[in-house]
C-alpha cells in the first residue's frame, strides 16, 4: 500500500455514507416542493406508461403519459416522493 492511500474497506464504508447524505439531502429537498405547483418541461414518455420531465430547478418529474405532452412546458402539482425515483406530478395545464 502506498502511503496516505486509503484502504478498500475505508473506501467504501465512505462511499456508502457519502451516498446515504446524498439521498437523505434529496429526500429533504424534494419534500421541500411536494404539493406546490411547478412548471415542467416534459421530455421523454417511456414504455412505462409515464412522461418524465424536470422542473426550473432540476427535480426530476413523471406524471401518466399524454403524447402530447413530450417537449412541451406544463404546470404541475408535485404530488409524493420518496427522495430517490422521479417525484410523481399531477398535470394542472
Amino acid at each position: 500500500m502506498f502511503p496516505g492511500k486509503v484502504d478498500v474497506i475505508e473506501r467504501k464504508r465512505r462511499s456508502e455514507l457519502l451516498r446515504s447524505l446524498s439521498n437523505k439531502k434529496r429526500f429533504e429537498f424534494y419534500s421541500k416542493f411536494t404539493g406546490t405547483t411547478r412548471r415542467v418541461l416534459f421530455e421523454t414518455q417511456k414504455a412505462d406508461d409515464f412522461i418524465y420531465g424536470f422542473t426550473g430547478n432540476y427535480i426530476k418529474v413523471k406524471a401518466k403519459a399524454i403524447p402530447e405532452l413530450e417537449n412541451t412546458v406544463r404546470e404541475v402539482v408535485l404530488t409524493d416522493t420518496d427522495g430517490v425515483k422521479p417525484v410523481f406530478a399531477e398535470i394542472v395545464s
